[in-house]
């Protein structure tokens, strides 16, 4: 039996910043009602979920709040959103256990969705195919730049890639 690494979650989200504050930058608030720091170049967020499906509208909220702040164009927002939500619905629905997102804010953006099922490997559906589900990635794999899967001992991760329009695609321009 595997570990489940959503025991030691919190039944809500929770946020961690990795980047310092510009404390003269407007700040926006947690879901506890906390100030959290405002969002800058190179700036990763990290929630954590206990895996339910009202976790979807808290991680598109607490997303859309981070890219405005950054000032990323609208239009684009709905792409990165539907896709955070398509791996985050992934998450709760396969690999039923609690998952981590994490969301770096540059040049692009990276949206990372972890869970806690190694086992269940996503993949895209032959075109065609008939199969029940498998829509979710389809979409991600349209709107996103490139996305990846990482297996690990205990966890999976899907990061999803958006450049900003205008910006430079390259690895380097991150």
């Amino acid at each position: 039996m595997r570990p489940d690494p959503a025991a030691d979650r919190p039944p809500v989200a929770s946020v961690t910043r990795r980047a310092a504050p510009d404390p003269s930058a407007a700040s926006l608030a947690t879901t506890d009602g906390r100030r959290r720091p405002p969002v800058e170049a190179g700036s990763t967020w990290r929630f954590d979920f206990a895996g339910v499906p009202s976790d979807l509208r808290l991680l598109r909220t607490q997303l859309t709040s981070i890219f405005l702040d950054a000032g990323w164009p609208p239009e684009q927002l709905t792409d990165m959103l539907l896709a955070a939500d398509e791996l985050a619905t992934n998450a709760i629905v396969h690999a039923g256990t609690g998952f981590s997102v994490a969301c770096s804010v540059g040049r692009r953006v990276t949206i990372e969705v972890e869970d806690g099922n190694p086992g269940e490997v996503p993949s895209l559906p032959g075109r065609g195919s008939r199969a029940v589900g498998g829509f979710g990635l389809r979409i991600v794999d349209h709107v996103a730049r490139e996305w990846t899967v990482e297996v690990g001992d205990h966890s999976k991760l899907v990061r999803a890639v958006f450049d900003r329009p205008g910006a430079p695609s390259t690895p380097e321009a991150v």
